[in-house]
């Protein structure tokens, strides 16, 4: 059962060395804005893997099928509300923590949603 998330903690530790190795963490000749947002990035990449996986399990019990679009939605939405906050000059003190918790809030919407407000949909 725990299986899946030793996969994916070993794999992101490699991505990781590797983007060491290549000195990707470099920010020299980079805007505060980049940045910010190569931090916040990295929130967004945590979170999405939990996210489909809560998906996936949430289409088991529902019993329907694996429908991952929303998943791709989230990302998209995420993404394009966190590079607004950045264009405009919102305060980002923690940017990994805040993108996190916008893709969770994405999510919990989604879920309400398709749950309560659409039901004949899921």
């Amino acid at each position: 059962m725990f299986f899946p998330f030793i996969v994916m903690g070993i794999v992101g530790y490699f991505i990781f060395r590797w983007f060491k190795k290549r000195k990707v963490f470099n920010n020299d000749g980079l805007s505060s804005d980049e940045i910010i947002w190569s931090k916040a990035v990295w929130g967004l990449y945590f979170t999405i893997p939990v996210i489909l996986i809560f998906e996936v399990i949430l289409d088991d019990i529902r019993g329907g099928n694996k429908n991952i679009v929303a998943t791709i939605v989230n990302f998209f939405a995420t993404r394009f509300v966190v590079k607004k906050m950045i264009e405009n000059k919102i305060n980002l003190r923690y940017p990994k923590l805040t993108t996190s918790l916008i893709s969770i809030s994405i999510f919990v919407l989604q879920v309400i949603i398709g749950s309560f407000i659409f039901p004949s949909l899921v």
